[in-house]
């Protein structure tokens, strides 16, 4: 009995002695970020930072109070179960970690928001939160807000790094480095967005990029109630088989194949990635009103002149056809062969080297 109590208490104390390495390294994470802070934004401007760290630290705090309930009980798990301070730096469900909290908060400083809302959606690249502004005037008046944040482990790196390194706006900028791939990520959204909405395209209005986050115009369901709670547009593949949808399909994808077009000539972008999980639609409220596409997630966007655009125009344009070929509605789509579509949006029909690889690679 005594030679089990001993081994007992060994357990005990060896349990003792971990549970106040965690809790020591927890508080370390907690409250010594003096240093972290300077290292964060020692690459900007001295108006840009923070007057007093004690002002910091009560944000953040204030911040976690009025996180998402979600990712806020996953923070406080993942903390509980630290053993290795760097861990703080990998992203609690890949979105919301130390680095990112910052940056949200100093928006919220910035007064671009008040807190975070709910999840709009997620997604491989990032998740998008819903917030609110007190400030319209440094949102050139929109109040609903959707606040992305790509994450900082699970991107495909290479994937998307061939996308910045073969766009001449990045060539000087490209980082090797995993933040800074992401940053740059987040950027390529935010110019792209910025080129697409002054050449009249319907996208959400970008309103600001720091790092990994970008602040943009939230899209949001029309609704008959306007006292009614605040419902995200829908992409077009929830609403596929919607009677709503069904009804004016046909009107859909000639009014989308124009918005291609005018991507392509005026704003001088191919999307790369268009398909039916990142257009939004929004229905009209009455006979008066118009039905409205709006294109999202364009951070791969390149420009018209970039190596691989015409390989991404077809693929784009092929994504479009096959999605409304499949379809059944009342009135027929008249689908446009896609040869016939690169005359329309271009001006003259793909060379036989690129249609046929584009075949290939299909």
């Amino acid at each position: 009995m005594n030679n089990n109590n001993k081994i007992s208490n060994k357990k005990l104390s060896k349990k003792e002695s971990h549970s106040n390495k965690i809790e020591e390294q927890i508080s370390n994470n907690l409250f010594n970020l003096d240093n972290e802070i300077k290292e964060e934004y020692d690459d900007l401007e001295e108006e840009d930072f923070f007057d007093d760290f004690t002002e910091v630290f009560d944000q953040k705090k204030r911040f976690l109070k009025e996180m998402d309930s979600e990712d806020s009980k996953v923070l406080d798990e993942w903390r509980k179960k630290t053993k290795d301070k760097r861990k703080d730096k990998s992203t609690v469900e890949g979105v919301l970690d130390l680095s990112t909290s910052k940056i949200i908060f100093r928006f919220i400083n910035k007064g671009y928001f008040k807190s975070l809302g709910g999840i709009i959606s997620t997604g491989k690249e990032s998740n998008v939160y819903y917030a609110q502004t007190d400030n319209k005037e440094i949102t050139y008046g929109i109040n609903d807000l959707a606040i992305k944040v790509y994450r900082t482990r699970t991107l495909d790196f290479k994937k998307i790094k061939s996308y910045i390194a073969g766009d001449r706006r990045f060539i000087r900028r490209a980082g090797r480095k995993s933040h800074q791939i992401i940053e740059q990520w987040a950027l390529k959204e935010y110019k792209n967005l910025t080129r697409a909405f002054e050449a009249g395209i319907l996208v959400p209005r970008p309103i600001v990029v720091r790092r990994n986050v970008l602040i943009m115009e939230y899209i949001q369901k029309t609704s008959e109630d306007k006292n009614s709670e605040s419902i995200a547009a829908p992409i077009l593949q929830r609403i596929q088989k919607d009677q709503t949808f069904l009804d004016i399909a046909h009107k859909i994808y000639p009014k989308l194949i124009e918005e291609i077009k005018l991507l392509w000539n005026k704003a001088k972008l191919v999307h790369g990635d268009l398909s039916e999980y990142n257009l939004l639609c929004i229905f009209p409220k009455n006979a008066e009103e118009k039905f409205k596409i709006y294109l999202i997630d364009i951070s791969q966007a390149v420009l018209n002149t970039h190596l691989s655009a015409h390989q991404f125009l077809l693929r784009d344009l092929l994504n479009i056809n096959n999605f409304f070929s499949r379809i059944e509605t009342i009135e027929p789509i008249n689908i446009i062969e896609i040869k016939d579509l690169y005359l329309k949006i271009v001006g003259y029909k793909p060379s036989d080297k690129d249609f046929l690889q584009f075949e290939n690679d299909m």
